[in-house]
């Protein structure tokens, strides 16, 4: 994870530029983590990528989504995860 100003971070794997939306290619609005994952809900970079909650799998190192929030809350893994910022979609745009 690379700090890029203030609050902002870039969470990013070893062998990507700092030039990418990092791993999520986007913007996180909310994030929130257990021993095991880490979900956020990313306000895509490209227009033709859909916003919502995305899930980092902190030991295969791999992301899936996204996700509406009823599927992550459905999941048993998932849905002890408080997801924290003030952010909303709409404040991003």
């Amino acid at each position: 994870m690379v700090r890029e100003s203030g609050n902002v971070y870039l969470y990013k794997k070893n062998d990507e530029s700092e030039q990418a939306g990092g791993i999520l290619d986007g913007v996180v609005l909310q994030i929130g983590w257990n021993d095991s994952y880490i979900v956020a809900f990313v306000d895509r970079l490209w227009n033709g990528d859909v916003d919502g909650f995305y899930v980092i799998d902190v030991a295969k190192e791999s992301t899936s989504g996204p996700y509406t929030e009823k599927e992550i809350t459905d999941r048993a893994d998932l849905k002890a995860i408080v997801l924290k910022g003030g952010y909303t979609y709409f404040d991003s745009h």
